[in-house]
């Protein structure tokens, strides 16, 4: 699905990101620091799990 990901907190240093795989379309899933979010949105299409925009 393009560069979509969703975003989804896990604690309070954590996020996973979870996106599907564009070759087999597969989910795909990453456990990321929350330092790097704002970076990661320079990259992805990040959606937030509870709905607001990095």
């Amino acid at each position: 699905m393009g560069r979509m990901v969703d975003c989804i907190p896990q604690t309070a240093r954590t996020a996973r990101l979870v996106g599907l795989c564009a070759h087999c379309g597969g989910t795909c899933n990453r456990m990321v620091s929350r330092t790097k979010i704002d970076q990661l949105a320079g990259i992805f299409d990040l959606a937030l799990k509870d709905g607001s925009e990095p």
